[in-house]
């Protein structure tokens, strides 16, 4: 963030102040010392995190959908995931997909479902 070294203090302070009257105080101390920074680019950061974050949020619901569909669906969503992220490391994935079903049919902890989570997230990524 482009802002001074004093007012990311005051920042950080006021996030630490749980009572009312003094986060008030702290967060009207905050509002004088932004009179003296330059409003337009601590606005364009502020843009750019949101739209990083909105990014983030995409690509998080994207692999939710295809892990979904790879277990719903079996070797027809496997073929179309690696059609479409042809890096992909098919016979691992296989792999991964038999262990969540079996975790499923079990009624074990989810750790398999996670993982796929996190492998369908590292192909997305790199892709």
């Amino acid at each position: 963030m482009p802002i001074s070294d004093q007012l990311a203090e005051a920042v950080r302070l006021a996030q630490r102040i749980k009572a009312h009257g003094g986060r008030r105080r702290q967060l009207q101390y905050i509002g004088k010392l932004m009179r003296d920074e330059d409003a337009a680019s601590i606005r364009k950061a502020l843009e750019r995190l949101d739209s990083a974050s909105k990014h983030a949020m995409r690509v998080h619901h994207l692999c939710e959908q295809w892990r979904e569909r790879l277990i719903e669906q079996g070797n027809e969503a496997v073929t179309a995931f690696v059609a479409e992220y042809p890096q992909t490391d098919v016979q691992a994935l296989r792999q991964k997909l038999r262990l969540v079903i079996k975790e499923r049919e079990k009624g074990a902890p989810p750790r398999y479902y996670r993982e796929l989570y996190r492998d369908i997230r590292e192909v997305i990524d790199r892709a």
